[in-house]
């Protein structure tokens, strides 16, 4: 069931990584103001 997915920039990435990166990024207040969550 393994597919290339050459044109798939989030391929292999987990939900987990790229929340990582985002907070190393942006910081927890960075991503309050930029992320709206009702």
């Amino acid at each position: 069931m393994s597919q290339d997915q050459p044109n798939n920039p989030l391929h292999g990435l987990t939900l987990e990584k790229i929340l990582v990166r985002l907070q190393e990024h942006y910081g927890w207040e960075g991503l309050d103001r930029e992320i709206q969550i009702n």
